[in-house]
């Protein structure tokens, strides 16, 4: 939702007064390595070490002192068969997790080992080698590989949290994905070689050229994308670009928004 500048300063003032109390240096903001932040140009900062980043309506150049990952998100339109494509992939990289998490619970109650992260990935591989699963071949392996890495991440956050070592509100541990899930997304690295077609079209294997809706150019080359079904049933391309340190781009405010 598009707003101008100074309906910014309310949430520039209530963040600077988190990171007072929290300790940290409140000028303008500094995101800490254990944080999440969204800017109010759209930008996502993920992994900071320390960051100072500025909003539309206050007059200070963003920089930032060390790699940074920025997050660009885009609207896509595949087309009806690419969209089969998506819905498949969806469901393999569901199906891939749901059963990660039941092998470490199962395992749990048979009062065995914890399943590591290896464990796992040699079960999904044995696994499409038999004829119940095979058809998790028809998407891309990095499409599962992401799917386990994100069971893991959920578990060492749960873990973390118990032990006091993560900030904030208590994670709780992994529940099972669901169809019926309002967010649906599966994630491409680059080894799943993923590109933009010189026409502007994003290629994702096994899913082909899909459309994409361009509201600003990317800044490099990006490292990962993750495809995201909404629900209303609209597509987007979230872009992570990892930016070292210097100057960020200097915020619009014509075209500053708020995500959720």
């Amino acid at each position: 939702m598009a707003a101008s500048a100074p309906a910014f300063r309310p949430a520039v003032k209530a963040a600077r007064t988190r990171a007072c109390r929290a300790g940290r240096s409140c000028c303008p903001v500094h995101w800490r390595r254990t944080e999440k932040g969204r800017s109010l140009i759209g930008e996502k900062f993920e992994n900071v070490n320390s960051a100072c980043v500025s909003f539309p309506g206050v007059n200070r150049k963003v920089t930032y002192a060390a790699s940074v990952q920025l997050r660009y998100s885009f609207r896509l339109y595949p087309a009806p068969g690419q969209r089969m494509a998506l819905a498949r992939a969806f469901g393999c990289a569901r199906v891939v997790f749901n059963d990660g998490l039941r092998a470490r619970q199962q395992a749990r109650q048979a009062g065995q080992p914890y399943l590591t992260d290896a464990e796992l990935s040699a079960r999904l591989t044995a696994a499409k080698a038999t004829p119940e699963r095979a058809w998790p071949g028809e998407v891309s392996a990095v499409v599962l590989q992401q799917a386990l890495a994100d069971l893991n991440a959920a578990y060492r956050n749960f873990f973390a949290s118990l032990s006091g070592e993560r900030q904030g509100r208590r994670t709780g541990p992994p529940r099972f994905r669901s169809r019926k899930d309002t967010r649906q997304a599966i994630r491409f690295t680059r080894n799943a070689r993923f590109s933009i077609t010189p026409g502007g079209k994003l290629r994702l294997p096994k899913a082909g050229d899909v459309p994409v809706r361009w509201s600003r150019p990317l800044p490099c080359e990006p490292s990962s994308v993750t495809v995201i079904k909404d629900s209303a049933g609209r597509y987007f391309a979230s872009f992570v670009i990892q930016a070292g340190p210097g100057a960020l781009p200097e915020p619009d405010p014509s075209s500053a928004s708020i995500s959720g």
